[in-house]
């Protein structure tokens, strides 16, 4: 469904940690921008002026699949839910996040000078194929030196951006911004103290995660190893019911033989595929991994001992995503982690850095 509003004003807000703006990028900042995350299980609305509030309406499953909204009705119903409950008033600016699967996100570097822009194009087209009327692209010029420039590209199919903004639309609120979920987690945290990171978004059905140096976005990878659902599939092939997978997912200690065997291979089995994944971009960007830092955040981020078994296979130091003064309201509660995305978005629109 194409949104009914412009498609092409709706540009990626992105979060390196700078306070300037894109020089594409419309007037979006204000506060009273209400931000929306669409995840596997969970709608996420953040609003709030000083402090950002945030609540959480969780989906069945089946309800989106891959990325891919499966049922737009029961969507659009949950964010008129925490529009209600969020004392959300229709037809104001809203922004919404994309999943980092349907994106890419890279690093450039073009030739300084008057004609970098037409460098830059060429440069696009040859590391994305598709590019064209189909990919939405964005980008922001990130400094260098005096003959050659960096440039962060993101880019996504016109379709996932028109997917995901037509959502608003239809629960009546105006967008304005679509970003992409891994980048706004890195928003959520001051600038990292150490030159290199790789910030993890441990979701429902991939995992991402991005390489930056000093808080900039270097390269992006996603897969479904390792995801919750693989997880979930995972506890559940080792016999235990679905009750208690969810109760051990948020904390429960095991009970018995059996489920304390079952955690600790899952844990292990997604230490490893993780690791994998951030040994894969420290390659990709030919950095030192000695000093790296590893910061997780998304909803499978807080299973009991994954921290500590990744810290300890890759040999980094791991932490979670820390959020500093929001709030969630509402029945359902969510951890810091999971909420760090959406939370990221909401401060860049309120010209939070």
């Amino acid at each position: 469904m194409t949104p009914r509003g412009t498609l092409d004003s709706l540009l990626f807000l992105h979060s390196c940690g700078d306070p300037e703006l894109p020089a594409n990028m419309p007037d979006v900042l204000n506060s009273q921008t209400v931000c929306v995350d669409v995840g596997a299980r969970l709608v996420r609305m953040c609003v709030g002026r000083g402090q950002p509030r945030v609540a959480a309406v969780p989906l069945a499953p089946n309800v989106i699949a891959d990325g891919t909204v499966l049922d737009r009705g029961t969507v659009v119903e949950a964010l008129k839910k925490l529009m209600k409950e969020l004392q959300v008033r229709g037809g104001g600016p809203a922004a919404i996040l994309l999943p980092a699967s349907r994106a890419s996100i890279l690093q450039l570097e073009v030739p300084a000078g008057p004609d970098q822009e037409e460098a830059l194009a060429f440069e696009i087209r040859h590391a994305l194929p598709d590019f064209g009327d189909e990919l939405i692209l964005s980008h922001q010029f990130l400094g260098g030196s005096s003959s050659h420039s960096r440039v962060l590209v993101v880019g996504a199919p016109r379709r996932s951006v028109a997917e995901r903004s037509s959502l608003l639309e239809d629960a009546g609120l105006s967008p304005r911004v679509v970003d992409v979920d891994i980048l706004a987690m890195m928003n959520s945290q001051e600038r990292a103290p150490v030159e290199w990171t790789a910030h993890v978004l441990l979701g429902h059905d991939r995992v991402a995660a991005v390489a930056a140096f000093e808080g900039r976005p270097h390269i992006c990878l996603c897969r479904a190893s390792g995801s919750g659902h693989s997880i979930e599939a995972s506890l559940a092939g080792a016999g235990l019911p679905e009750r208690r997978i969810r109760a051990l997912l948020e904390g429960d200690s095991p009970s018995g033989q059996g489920e304390s065997e079952a955690m600790v291979a899952v844990v292990d089995a997604a230490s490893r595929e993780i690791g994998a994944i951030a040994k894969r971009l420290i390659e990709l960007c030919r950095a030192d991994s000695s000093g790296l830092r590893l910061i997780l955040g998304g909803g499978g981020a807080t299973i009991p001992g994954l921290g500590e078994a990744l810290g300890a296979r890759f040999g980094a130091s791991v932490s979670l995503v820390q959020l500093s003064r929001w709030r969630c309201t509402g029945a359902h509660k969510i951890s810091a982690a999971a909420a760090a995305p959406v939370v990221g978005l909401w401060r860049r629109c309120q010209g939070v850095d």
